[in-house]
């Protein structure tokens, strides 16, 4: 008996640690069953119906649009080339807010994870997953399950400068590509760039070590390429 409770012990430290191991990998498997499940159960409401006309548009139609409506352009399009691969239905268009809701997931859990630790990172998996939002935005044909993937991706480049660490040039054209694509996908998301550069001149005026160059080039590069979709809207 004696001899054995170590080994036991072993095998039970051993069970315990490959648990751990697979419990992100669970979490991701339950995001994607819990937004598939009945997702196709609620009826077209009207903005879905708006998404899917869209995407069955051509892209200057879908330009023409957009610019005398509420909404950037970009989630369209990106529906129209995802109906083209998937087929045009309404199962393919919900489909592709699903992958994003998913993808979500394991990206909190890379970035709490840096931030905070595995254990943190795990609560903030499990709260993504089971949160009744992120469930149903996962579950329309529209842009909000993109959103707080690419508002995480801001957020950890921020973190990153926070800590002290000199972004590369690719760190920074990737923030500005971040941006740029956030932009055009709902207007709302200039408060998530005026943020950045509220944050960086705060950071930059107290630390002195950003690459001003670096930033300036980056925003400028936002700016440039919001310029041709702000003059058709104001056209």
């Amino acid at each position: 008996m004696v001899a054995r409770f170590p080994a036991g012990k072993a095998n039970r430290s051993a069970l315990m640690a490959a648990a751990a191991r697979a419990l992100p990998y669970l979490l991701v498997l339950l995001a994607f069953a819990l937004r598939l499940y009945r997702i196709d159960y609620q009826s077209i409401w009207r903005d879905e119906g708006v998404s899917l006309h869209l995407a069955a548009s051509t892209i200057p139609a879908i330009l023409a649009n957009r610019a005398a409506d509420v909404h950037p352009p970009l989630y369209f399009i990106l529906l129209r080339f995802w109906t083209g691969l998937a087929g045009f239905s309404e199962l393919s268009g919900r489909f592709f807010s699903l992958l994003f809701g998913v993808l979500l997931v394991p990206g909190l859990y890379f970035v709490v994870r840096r931030v905070f630790g595995k254990g943190t990172a795990l609560v903030a998996m499990a709260i993504a997953v089971f949160s009744p939002l992120y469930v149903v935005y996962s579950q329309e044909v529209r842009t909000y399950s993109m959103l707080p993937l690419l508002y995480l991706l801001i957020i950890y480049g921020l973190y990153q400068l926070a800590q002290g660490k000199g972004l590369a040039w690719r760190h920074w054209i990737t923030l500005a590509a971040v941006e740029m694509v956030s932009l055009h996908l709902h207007y709302f998301s200039i408060f998530a760039v005026a943020y950045v550069n509220l944050f960086v001149a705060v950071l930059w005026l107290r630390w002195r070590g950003i690459k001003l160059r670096r930033w300036l080039v980056s925003q400028g590069l936002v700016v440039l390429c919001c310029v041709p979709w702000a003059w058709m809207v104001m056209e």
